[in-house]
């Protein structure tokens, strides 16, 4: 995660400005994600809904 310095503001979008995949520059209305559970934990593959590559990886 890329977190901001001290001088930078956060903002919240507006309706017009949505998120892009990065690799196929489709836009990010909703994202996908696959569940993976096994021994006892699970992960999640958060991905584009267009494309399908992957975004992010966590676990529960």
């Amino acid at each position: 995660m890329i977190l901001p310095d001290e001088h930078a503001q956060i903002t919240p979008s507006t309706k017009e400005e949505t998120p892009r995949c990065p690799h196929c520059d489709g836009e990010l209305n909703d994202l996908k994600f696959k569940e993976f559970s096994g021994k006892g934990r699970s992960v999640y593959l958060l991905f584009c809904p267009h494309c399908r590559k992957v975004l992010k990886i966590f676990d529960a």
